[in-house]
């Protein structure tokens, strides 16, 4: 269907893009780590607040990290009893697990922007900025597993019960290749 390699080919662009903005946060990291770490040997110094800004790094890293999971539907299962059902309890509880997840992911949205809102003015430490730049990463990761799922149902249910390839498998989530 066209629709559905529509569905693919978005999934597909914004999990690549999320994975570069990954690889850009943990180069960051690994650059500020570096340079604490010379720092602090050769010339017994630090930068203030750079270790509050790698733990930032590495909130956002967790948080988009965990949304590009839910894209390719990895995750910890075993399957070896689900995948002997039929084909449609299989596609009903794919449904179900996909619309779960989603769920979960809905409910930390809701809840965490009542938490910004209610502390995201306090001001951090070491930096002096204020605590919503790193609390806005759990709705804005939780957000995106929420539009993968969001994405997953809608090809699911395209899909249908007759067709099992691809659907349901671990590792085959939203923009991989058949």
């Amino acid at each position: 269907m066209a629709a559905e390699g529509s569905i693919d080919r978005i999934s597909g662009r914004l999990i690549g893009w999320l994975e570069n903005v990954i690889a850009a946060l943990l180069a960051t990291t690994w650059i500020i780590v570096g340079t604490l770490v010379a720092l602090r040997y050769i010339f017994n110094s630090s930068i203030p607040g750079a270790n509050e800004v790698v733990v930032m790094l590495f909130v956002y890293t967790t948080a988009l990290g965990a949304a590009i999971g839910v894209g390719h539907w990895d995750h910890i299962g075993i399957l070896v009893f689900v995948e002997r059902l039929p084909a449609k309890a299989f596609w009903i509880l794919d449904l179900l697990r996909t619309f779960l997840v989603g769920l979960i992911n809905g409910v930390i949205v809701f809840y965490s922007l009542g938490w910004i809102h209610t502390t995201g003015q306090f001001v951090m430490p070491s930096t002096g900025l204020p605590r919503f730049v790193v609390q806005v990463s759990i709705p804005l990761g939780c957000g995106l597993a929420l539009l993968f799922c969001g994405l997953r149902l809608r090809r699911l249910i395209q899909k249908g019960s007759d067709d099992r390839a691809g659907v349901g498998e671990q590792g085959r989530g939203l923009g991989d290749d058949a």
